[in-house]
């Protein structure tokens, strides 16, 4: 999935003079014929959302791709930000997992590095970002006024008497 933040340049890899739309199944917010290749598009008009980018060329369906839009001013929610992370340490511990080569060798969460880090540390971190992310739900939970306590009533009857 591509990621962009309104007001950024969109480029899009195609060949010249194909048909290319971006929209949802209720909004089109680009539509363009005959576009020459290698487009730039200028997303100054896009609304935050996610969206596909459809390429055709004479009428044939030639590729497609997600596009999610953001907006610059709203901040990410602490939960999904948390979320995202996990993701990011899951990917990565898939491909070490699989000794994928192509496998990244540098990444940044949240403003730590993974150098070639052990599976063991990413494994680390991976649950310490979990815990986090439960911790921050039970939060919002608690904030909600719903306690993390569930109280369960029972009644006994004697059945003797």
């Amino acid at each position: 999935m591509k990621e962009i933040y309104i007001g950024e340049d969109l480029q899009i890899q195609n060949d010249d003079l194909v048909s290319i739309t971006i929209g949802s199944e209720k909004t089109v917010i680009f539509a363009g014929d005959n576009c020459p290749a290698n487009m730039k598009i200028s997303t100054d008009g896009f609304k935050a959302g996610s969206y596909s980018i459809v390429i055709m060329k004479h009428g044939t369906f030639v590729s497609t791709e997600l596009l999610k839009v953001k907006s610059p001013f709203i901040k990410e929610n602490k939960n999904n930000q948390l979320r995202e992370m996990i993701n990011s340490i899951d990917s990565l511990i898939t491909a070490r997992m699989t000794n994928n080569e192509d496998a990244i060798q540098q990444m940044t969460i949240n403003g730590k590095s993974f150098v070639y880090e052990t599976l063991e540390s990413l494994m680390i971190a991976r649950s310490k970002f979990v815990k986090d992310l439960t911790n921050s739900l039970q939060a919002d939970e608690i904030k909600k006024g719903k306690s993390p306590i569930t109280t369960i009533k029972a009644r006994f009857r004697n059945a003797g008497n």
